[in-house]
């Protein structure tokens, strides 16, 4: 059985010094009609600094682009788990499903880059720490795509009776 190659553009990251947000848009549109003909998708990074550089916020970034843009499939290259509530990122990622008609690639992973967890006050566990709340995030989120009401009691996240619709007919 073959499958096809897909192919994606990771989108920049960050708009050039002095470059206003039209110019940011209008430079990512030329760079994906030169591509148009072999592009499937489009992905954003997760980070929310890099040092002092000028670095856009991914979720917001990422779902202006899928609105934008309603022929390609979109993903973040990854979401790091511990920069949103499992059950609130479920539900996020359900809305975003929904309003894209099914385009959006969920990415996640356990983070890594201490810096930026500290700067914006996130506690810096260890690394099986981190490892085991990504597997909580991911039972919590499955959970809430494919169960009318979920319940989930964890080491560290909790749910109860959650609701997470729209999105049992498309997660």
């Amino acid at each position: 059985m073959q499958h096809p190659v897909h192919f994606g553009l990771r989108l920049p990251t960050a708009p050039n010094l002095g470059m206003t947000g039209e110019a940011y848009t209008t430079h990512v549109q030329q760079s994906i009609d030169i591509l148009s003909n072999h592009l499937d998708s489009l992905w954003f990074v997760d980070h929310l600094q890099t040092e002092d550089q000028l670095l856009l916020e991914g979720w917001t970034a990422l779902t202006y682009m899928a609105a934008l843009h309603p022929q390609l499939n979109i993903g973040h290259i990854v979401l790091c788990q511990s920069f949103r509530n499992p059950a609130l990122l479920a539900k996020m990622t359900a809305t975003l499903q929904y309003l894209t008609d099914g385009r959006f690639i969920l990415g996640i992973g356990a983070g890594w880059k201490e810096d930026e967890y500290l700067a914006y006050g996130y506690d810096f566990p260890s690394p099986g720490r981190r490892v085991t709340e990504l597997e909580e995030t991911l039972q919590i989120i499955k959970a809430l795509w494919s169960e009318k009401q979920a319940t989930f009691k964890g080491k560290y996240y909790q749910i109860n009776q959650a609701f997470c619709e729209p999105c049992r007919s498309l997660c």
